[in-house]
């Protein structure tokens, strides 16, 4: 208010002084009238000239509010963890909540009726902690009618959200059997891709409809699950005294590529949870089918077998776009006989949800931690690199020792590309 004040000062300013001394000079009445219409466009033109300069410092751009900055630099941040690691998205998400949900069946009409009722306690998404605008997705899987994914309405600044919406998939009896029904929730965003919060997955197979014909409840919402994966994994295992686990990976069959109509280029991660030692094989580059016999030496005392498990998880490397996760295998230590060894094939299957792949309480620190490292990093805009303004095409590569990672990064006038 002092600036404007000050500008309005100086600007009105000539209309209060002497006209020029050529005005004066003219007859009487003609001076007058002069001066009159001189002091009158002085004072239009300063209020004209008030008017913009106050305009200017009233208008403030969108993109200079913090908030929405960090939102911003925060998606960017989030697409250099995915391509770096392309489970840590989903692996680190603070998922929280419950879905209720309501079903029935009419064999008559061959018709699943699916409600999605409400939320509660759902993750505020919104930094500024006013609550999150959730929707509902839902599909069958496999969907043989090709109905496509049905979405509720969006509710706005809650994280207890009521919908009431309901969904109709043609279904005959003998299809109940093997097919799920998936329901996610997201957080509508107006800045950015919507944010993930969760979901659940109902096996048709295990719903009564006869005994229960409306089957209603809560459901925990949890980590997205990739339903495409299929294919197995061979192993071996030997066990060396005093304390030596060798673990060789053979083989793997039948993959599912990202793309249909390429191969892959996979590779897989050998981990024993609460070991420090990793085992990565090499690539195998343009299969389906790869096989490695590739051998790693695992420090695991024989008193320590029933609380411990192997983590197999195959990867398919891509240099220029996201490495994308192609299954995983938990193979429980506790059944192994030392003297005689193990060999065997194991299905592979999204297994990010599974408990043993990390504690609740470990989930609960990596993702608090992994959600403040990215909101200081996005307000402080560093590493500075990332957010400084960049023309054309530029290729950057990233690695992250601790992670085991490098990926490609190509940024096109300050956007990430593929």
């Amino acid at each position: 208010m002092g600036t404007t004040a000050s500008t309005e000062n100086q600007v009105a300013a000539p209309a209060m002084a002497s006209p020029p001394h050529d005005v004066e000079a003219g007859p009487g009445g003609d001076v007058q009238k002069k001066k009159l219409i001189d002091s009158e466009k002085i004072k239009m033109l300063s209020r004209v000239i008030t008017a913009k300069s106050s305009s200017k410092r009233r208008r403030k751009p969108v993109r200079n509010d913090p908030y929405v900055n960090t939102k911003e630099n925060m998606v960017l941040l989030k697409q250099i963890f995915k391509k770096l690691d392309p489970s840590v998205m989903k692996t680190t998400s603070d998922i929280q909540g419950e879905l209720q949900m309501s079903l029935k069946y009419d064999a008559k009409e061959e018709r699943l009726l699916v409600k999605v009722i409400k939320a509660r306690e759902l993750n505020a998404k919104d930094l500024r902690g006013n609550g999150s605008d959730p929707f509902v997705k839902v599909w069958l899987h496999p969907d043989r009618w090709e109905e496509g994914i049905k979405r509720t309405s969006t509710e706005k600044k809650t994280t207890n959200p009521i919908f009431g919406d309901v969904f109709t998939f043609k279904l005959t009896e003998e299809e109940l059997h093997d097919t799920k029904v998936v329901a996610q929730v997201w957080d509508w965003d107006r800045v950015s891709s919507d944010d993930f919060m969760g979901e659940i997955i109902m096996d048709l197979a295990t719903t009564d409809f006869i005994d229960r014909p409306i089957y209603s409840a809560w459901f925990p919402l949890a980590l997205e699950t990739d339903m495409s994966i299929s294919g197995e994994i061979e192993i071996s295992l030997e066990y060396r005294l005093p304390q030596t686990l060798l673990v060789t990976v053979h083989r793997a069959s039948d993959l599912v590529p990202r793309d249909i109509d390429k191969k892959a280029d996979p590779y897989v991660k050998v981990s024993i949870p609460g070991k420090t030692e990793l085992g990565v094989t090499e690539v195998q580059s343009d299969t389906l089918n790869p096989v490695w016999d590739e051998t790693f030496e695992f420090s695991v005392p024989y008193e320590e077998f029933n609380d411990r498990y192997i983590v197999l998880h195959i990867v398919d490397k891509d240099t220029l776009t996201d490495n994308e996760s192609m299954g995983q295998a938990i193979v429980d230590l506790g059944n192994l006989d030392p003297e005689v060894g193990f060999r065997g094939v194991f299905q592979l299957a999204d297994l990010r949800n599974s408990d043993k792949l990390r504690s609740k309480w470990s989930q609960k620190a990596i993702q608090q931690e992994f959600k403040e490292a990215l909101i200081a990093h996005a307000s402080f805009r560093y590493p500075r690199f990332m957010f400084q303004h960049h023309e054309g095409l530029k290729v950057m590569t990233l690695t992250s020792e601790k992670a085991g990672a490098t990926a490609k990064l190509r940024i096109m006038d300050g956007v990430i590309v593929n």
